[in-house]
């Protein structure tokens, strides 16, 4: 019994210094998994940049243009000296807001029997705000810039999500493998078809 007396009294006298530690852990982790709404910027995919074969004619702003609106995107400026051109679309989409995880605290108790010594303080660790999160409309704005050199080609593609109110809920590189390919295939196949037409003028040479 002096023994059980001792180890509660000790645990009464600490339950402070227990307390901190418990509240301290909580919120390390609640820093470690909550999400950022802007994510990190990755490097733009391999495929964005490529190379038209020797065969084919020097790629123009014009056909970089017209490829662009035929994938729904509304030319901004095309800079023929530089040979730059910047588009944009919109697209509308679904935010879902991801609430940051709340520590909650609530109690237990540790105690004896028979007489013996009693303490009320304890703590019990649990998050709020875990689900999915509140479902927002939103739009997807692309912002995608194409620079030719030549046969050179070069394709950087922004990607940002705004709230129905017109706040930036998301932004991230949209520089992947999927839109570069797609849009490499398409301007390679503009570029076949001006060599096609080319080759009748030059037989009548």
């Amino acid at each position: 019994m002096f023994q059980y007396r001792k180890f509660t009294m000790f645990l009464a006298r600490h339950m402070s210094l227990l307390v901190m530690l418990v509240l301290a852990i909580m919120l390390a982790g609640c820093q470690t998994n909550a999400s950022p709404p802007l994510a990190a910027q990755s490097a733009p995919h391999a495929s964005c940049d490529w190379a038209l074969p020797d065969s084919f004619s020097p790629m123009t702003v014009a056909q970089v243009a017209a490829a662009l609106e035929s994938e729904g995107f509304e030319v901004r400026a095309a800079e023929s000296g530089i040979g730059l051109v910047s588009a944009e679309r919109s697209s509308p989409t679904v935010y879902y807001d991801r609430h940051t995880p709340r520590p909650s605290l609530g109690g237990f108790v540790l105690g004896g029997s028979g007489g013996g010594f009693s303490s009320g303080v304890g703590i019990s660790v649990g998050m709020d705000g875990m689900g999915r999160g509140e479902r927002e409309d939103a739009t997807l704005i692309e912002q995608v810039s194409v620079r030719v050199n030549g046969r050179q080609v070069q394709v950087r593609r922004d990607m940002r999500t705004f709230g129905w109110r017109g706040e930036l809920k998301a932004s991230r590189d949209g520089s992947d493998a999927v839109f570069c390919q797609s849009l490499r295939s398409l301007l390679t196949k503009q570029a076949a078809a001006a060599l096609v037409e080319q080759v009748p003028a030059l037989q009548r040479q």
